[in-house]
């Protein structure tokens, strides 16, 4: 399941939301997408379109598995 979630005071910060029945279904789309050749294209773009000083760090966001039936794991 694929959604997100937009910010009601800045409409341009958005909040992109997947659900997977499980880590390893999340693991094996990982990995598939990353094996993408065409992926490393798309964020060389994404990145040019950031603001100049702006980094991405994924060590600053932290994954949450999320289980529909229960709530957040």
């Amino acid at each position: 399941m694929h959604g997100y979630s937009c910010n009601h005071q800045d409409p341009s910060q958005i909040t992109e939301l997947d659900f997977f029945p499980d880590e390893e279904s999340y693991n094996t789309a990982i990995k598939s997408i990353n094996e993408e050749p065409l992926i490393d294209s798309l964020f060389a773009r994404f990145r040019d379109l950031l603001a100049d000083g702006t980094q991405i760090n994924e060590g600053e966001y932290t994954r949450v598995l999320f289980d529909p039936r229960s709530g957040p794991m």
